[in-house]
Formats: C-alpha cells, sequence, structure tokens
C-alpha cells in the first residue's frame, strides 16, 4: 500500500534542514556577510545560486537516502554511493571510490570538530558584543565568557548524554529563520535607502571576504557556501531521507529546506547592505540590526542566538567524541573507550580544550578562514554527485 505524502511531514523536513545548516556563522550573520554582502549588490545573485544548489544537493543526498533506507551498507557509508562507480569489488574503479568515501568519513568528524571550535568563538562573539564584555585574562589565560560558557554546557551535554535537551533545543531553527526574515524585513521597511550605494559603501567600510576572494568572483562564493555546507551535513541528510515515508517527502522537504534558508539569507544581504556602514566590522551584524527596531528584539534574538549555537556544538562535539573514542578503540579495549566510560570522558574533556583555544581566535577570521577551505573540498563532493547522477542516466538509457 502506498504511503501518502504528508505536508506536516515536508514541512518538518524542511525545518529540520534549516535547522541542521545553521549555526553561529548564520544566525550571527558573519557567514552571510563574508560570503555574500561583502560582494555588494552581486551577493544578493550569489545567494541565489546558493539556494539552487542547495535545492539540487538536498534533493540528490535525501532522495538518494530514502532509496537505501533499506540496505544497512549503505545507511552505514552514506558516501559509498557518490564516489564507487562500481559494484565489482575487484574493479580500480570500486577501490578508489571506496577510498575516496573513507577518506571522507573521517574528513567529516574532522571538519565538524572545526565547526565546534567556531561555535565556541561566535558564542564568545555574540556575549562580547551583546554585554560589552572585552577579553580578559584568569590566571595569566585568555579567558572569554561566551567561549567558556559554550564549552562547559556542551561538554556537559557530551559527558552526561543529555540527548533530550538538544533536541528541544534543535527547534530553534525554525524560530531563528523566522527572527532572521523578521528583522532583516523590519529594517528595510525603516530604511532602504542605503541599498542605492550599497557597493561604494562595502568598498569604504573594507568587509571581510572570504578567504580574501576578489570581489568579481561572487558567483563562486555562492557556490562556495553551500559546498562546506552540504559536505558536512551529508550523514545527517542522507539519514533524514531515510525517515521519510515517501519520496515526495524526501524531494519536497529538501525543497523547501533550502529555499527557506536562503530567502533569509538573500533578505540579510539587503538588510547588510542597506546599513553596511554600522554592520560592515561587526562581528556580531545581525545583533545591531535587531537593535534598530528595538532593544527587546535585541534581547530575545541574543538568547535564541546561543541557543541556536549550543544546538549545532554540542552535537558535532559528539560526533568528533564518538570518532576519535573509535579510533583509539584500535589502540584500547572497547570497555576504556566506549561512552560512558573515562577513557571517552578524556577524549572529550581534551577536544573540548583544543576547541576552546581555537575559538579565542576572532571570529570572523575563524569564519572566513575554515568554512572557504571545507568549501573547496566539497566543490569535488559537487563534481561527484553530477559525475554520478549522469552515470545514472547514462545506464539506464544503455
Amino acid at each position: 500500500m502506498n504511503e501518502k505524502t504528508s505536508i506536516i511531514n515536508v514541512i518538518k523536513f524542511g525545518g529540520a534542514f534549516v535547522a541542521f545548516i545553521i549555526g553561529s556563522g548564520f544566525a550571527t550573520g558573519q557567514e552571510i556577510m563574508q560570503f555574500f554582502s561583502a560582494f555588494g549588490i552581486n551577493g544578493i545573485y550569489g545567494a541565489f545560486i546558493s539556494m539552487a544548489l542547495f535545492v539540487w544537493t538536498g534533493v540528490a543526498i535525501m532522495c538518494r537516502g530514502f532509496d537505501a533506507k533499506n540496505d544497512p551498507v549503505e545507511s552505514a557509508h552514506p558516501f559509498d554511493h557518490w564516489f564507487i562507480f562500481s559494484n565489482e569489488p575487484g574493479t580500480p574503479l570500486y577501490w578508489v571510490g571506496k577510498v575516496i568515501s573513507t577518506v571522507f568519513e573521517w574528513f567529516i568528524p574532522f571538519f565538524l570538530f572545526l565547526v565546534v571550535c567556531i561555535m565556541f568563538s561566535g558564542a564568545g562573539a555574540t556575549v562580547d558584543q551583546y554585554y560589552g564584555l572585552g577579553d580578559t585574562e584568569l590566571f595569566g589565560i585568555p579567558f572569554k565568557w561566551g567561549c567558556v560558557f559554550m564549552a562547559a554546557v556542551s561538554l556537559i551535554s557530551v559527558l552526561f548524554g543529555l540527548r533530550r535537551i538538544i533536541d528541544i533545543i534543535g527547534t530553534l531553527g525554525p524560530l531563528t529563520i523566522f527572527l532572521t526574515i523578521f528583522i532583516a524585513v523590519g529594517v528595510l521597511l525603516q530604511d532602504s535607502s542605503g541599498l542605492a550605494k550599497a557597493d561604494a559603501a562595502v568598498a569604504q567600510v573594507g568587509m571581510n571576504r572570504a578567504d580574501g576572494l576578489p570581489i568579481s568572483l561572487w558567483w563562486f562564493a555562492g557556490i562556495l557556501y553551500v559546498a562546506y555546507n552540504v559536505t558536512g551535513s551529508v550523514p545527517f541528510m542522507a539519514a533524514m531521507g531515510a525517515n521519510a515515508k515517501t519520496r515526495n517527502e524526501a524531494f519536497f522537504g529538501s525543497i523547501a529546506g533550502g529555499v527557506a534558508l536562503m530567502l533569509a539569507g538573500v533578505l540579510l544581504v539587503a538588510a547588510h547592505l542597506a546599513y553596511a556602514g554600522e554592520v560592515g566590522t561587526a562581528d556580531v551584524p545581525n545583533l545591531i540590526l535587531a537593535d534598530k527596531l528595538t532593544g527587546v528584539l535585541r534581547t530575545i534574538f541574543a538568547v535564541v542566538l546561543v541557543g541556536e549555537i549550543y544546538s549545532t556544538a554540542a552535537p558535532m562535539l559528539w560526533v568528533a567524541t564518538d570518532q576519535v573514542s573509535k579510533g583509539l578503540g584500535f589502540l584500547l579495549p572497547e570497555k576504556l573507550t566506549k561512552e560512558g566510560t573515562i577513557g571517552y570522558a578524556v577524549v572529550a574533556i581534551a577536544l573540548t580544550l583544543i576547541a576552546y583555544v581555537v575559538s579565542l581566535s576572532d571570529f570572523w577570521w575563524l569564519v572566513g578562514f575554515i568554512y572557504p577551505k571545507m568549501g573547496y573540498v566539497g566543490i569535488f563532493f559537487f563534481l561527484c554527485i553530477a559525475a554520478r547522477q549522469i552515470y545514472g542516466l547514462v545506464n539506464k538509457k544503455g
């Protein structure tokens, strides 16, 4: 009996798509500013390129997750389908693909750990900007209240398995998108005259562009933005597709998520450009925009922003801890490395301390340095998706 496509499920999958992609970079506005707003009016066109790519890759990955839901091997290794072009284990195509797939499976936890560093830093920037707290030292060690708070609650969540709290706070994704759209539309209705001279204002302020990309490569920035976001999301998106009752739920859910995410992005770019002189050098430009509407909204947004960062940081710290612990399983007995053991706790604490040290770097610098590097890896993955789709069409015709 064929299952009926549920509109509620489509909205739910779209919301989950958005919630997973959003982190401190998007929610603070720093990510959108570096990849789009810093390129002036062309940044709006770059955001539409990102929207199309989010839809394409989201549909491809989530629908494949649905198609392979009854395949335990592919469910455990979601990259295999995109890199292995031969089902014959003895062929070069199989082994080359398997090696690349395995590298990606280990690369993703490393990438997610770097995202944890950015999340901690984003929390530090938010608290510093909202409360006006500068950098201090504690026993001669650099101390940022926001970074310390986020590191502490994330570590506690990993050590004590507070997954339910993260599930609840994870619902802040759609709320963050709603607030972002509300703030962007609100400030544009208040005064959008700055858009007429946006390019000149961006140049004068000297907004940081991701990876120092030349302003003529606004279209490439749009590709790069999706490339690093999607590559780190493959396991999650494939699993989400597998949970769909029908293929249409996976298909339309990914479309809804990609469009909603970048609709907010387009509006945010326009708002940044309209107020380029005020937000151009801020770590958390969206807080400045929120304050233009009302101080109460700024307070609400700051709280939601910290919750959103936590809902991203804690699960990613979990993934990184779990992967490193499994790696140590080759050297130590499982009873010393599985979740809930002393070895697992040591790994979690060590990774948290490393992430804290890295997070002390400037938030804008971490976003502009780490994400583009991950994006270049993601572009290779995009090419593999396209090749796999072409390969599938050719084989069908054959």
